[in-house]
């Protein structure tokens, strides 16, 4: 919901609180903090988070998590808008 409402920086807290303390962050928590990203332009923060997703990165807290077609939908829409198609490969 912080998200959505454009409160970005609270959502990365969440989803590192949740990441460190639990439950581990599934993939509707990351595809909605990346739907973010998109909306407000950040493709850098945007590919970063997906790399962490898949990785359990940051410095090893979370688990893997394995992006779905919505994720990849959200990633490719965000780069298309920002017409930076080729960072969505």
């Amino acid at each position: 919901a912080a998200v959505r409402c454009g409160q970005l920086e609270r959502g990365r807290k969440l989803l590192s609180h949740m990441q460190q303390h639990g439950p581990a962050p599934n993939v509707v928590a990351y595809t909605s903090m990346l739907k973010g990203y998109c909306a407000a332009g950040d493709l850098a923060r945007a590919r970063a988070l997906v790399e962490e997703m898949t990785t359990g990165a940051p410095a090893g807290h979370g688990a893997r998590v394995t992006p779905n077609l919505r994720t990849a939908n959200t990633l490719l829409r965000g780069c298309v808008r920002a017409g930076a198609v080729e960072l969505a490969t």
